[in-house]
């Protein structure tokens, strides 16, 4: 079975009330938004109002900030420097993933397609540039923190655009897996602090399928 399979079959046997919305989630074109909102409805991630981000707690701003660090960081620059586009692929996805989680805690999360809606082309460069103000912390309690994901996130899918990756897939595969967390009666499985455990039919995103689609 293909994780997409695995998961609509998880999801199928949820008792959540935002089932169909996450069932319709898994498809591939739907929007990343609806993604990233169906896994906050699974899993009971917080989802902001209006207020922006001066309704998040400093404990979940770092949360958040350091998710995009840790996905930069640590697994986008290792997989540049091998020369592991499979890895470059994932790392990019779940860099657009954790910022779009974070505009969603924010309240501020617009309807987010697949491809980059304001720049055609950009660089690692610039990439680096976005990360850097997120990985010193210097994105501000105003509407330029707003701004600052939104920029992240074109540069992001541009860079993508540039290495001919099909981000489109690539997001939706990591979206699937996301789903195979769930238990056995397809609703999470939280540890007591509330951390997402992975259930028994789990399976990692097949990132190299995704880009042979």
């Amino acid at each position: 079975m293909t994780t997409y399979e695995i998961a609509k079959k998880l999801v199928e046997k949820s008792t959540s009330p935002h089932r169909d919305k996450i069932l319709a989630s898994l498809e591939t074109n739907a929007p990343w938004s609806d993604k990233v909102m169906a896994f906050h409805y699974m899993y009971n991630v917080p989802i902001g109002d209006s207020s922006g981000l001066e309704q998040m707690d400093n404990a979940r701003i770092d949360l958040r900030l350091g998710l995009i660090t840790e996905e930069y960081l640590h697994e986008y620059v290792p997989a540049v420097r091998d020369i592991d586009n499979i890895e470059i692929a994932d790392a990019l996805g779940d860099i657009c993933y954790v910022i779009i989680g974070m505009l969603i805690e924010m309240g501020e999360c617009p309807m987010v397609q697949a491809t980059a809606t304001e720049l055609k082309t950009s660089t690692d460069m610039e990439l680096a540039y976005d990360y850097g103000s997120v990985a010193f912390k210097t994105i501000t309690r105003d509407r330029t923190s707003y701004i600052s994901m939104l920029k992240m996130l074109d540069h992001t899918r541009a860079v993508a655009k540039s290495r001919k990756i099909n981000l489109k897939e690539v997001f939706a595969e990591i979206h699937a897996s996301n789903m195979t967390k769930l238990g056995e009666d397809g609703n999470p499985i939280l540890r007591e602090d509330g951390k997402v455990l992975k259930g028994p039919h789990y399976v990692k995103p097949d990132i190299a399928a995704a880009l042979n689609r």
